[in-house]
């Protein structure tokens, strides 16, 4: 669910495919997520489905849409949300398969926000109920 605000959507986005109760435990871990980013890193603000466009050192344009956006005080998280059904024990094997897509996202962050670092890039593994810390960044 990359914005809360549309869990009321759901049903018709779905065509009522997923049953009722569904729908509820998907705003629970949207609200839960929240909540832990708020708790954990002093969230000022948390963008959903954040755009961004930057040409590389190459000329060549860069553009993407960055799932969760959380800035803090002293920088932003890159949070991604991934559905894939993947065991616990192939994450780390998955967090690196998806490494140079959430990096190229740290990396136009610091070159669209020049005076505000990118703190860290994480997964939302949602079916596992999951956030893995892929970096702790520096960029590139």
């Amino acid at each position: 669910m990359q914005r809360p605000e549309a869990v009321n959507q759901l049903p018709t986005i779905m065509n009522n495919a997923v049953p009722a109760e569904d729908y509820a435990a998907v705003a629970v871990t949207v609200e839960s997520l929240r909540r832990h980013l708020q708790e954990q890193f002093a969230a000022s603000s948390v963008r959903y489905e954040e755009p961004f466009i930057r040409l590389d050192d190459q000329g060549t344009v860069i553009t993407g849409t960055i799932d969760m956006l959380v800035e803090t005080g002293d920088g932003f998280w890159v949070i991604d949300h991934k559905s894939d059904q993947v065991d616990k024990s192939k994450i780390s094997a998955m967090a690196e398969w998806y490494y140079p897509q959430l990096k190229a996202y740290g990396d136009a962050l610091t070159v669209i926000n020049p005076n505000k670092i990118v703190k860290g890039i994480m997964i939302n593994w949602i079916g596992l109920g999951m956030l893995t810390v892929i970096e702790i960044y520096s960029p590139s």
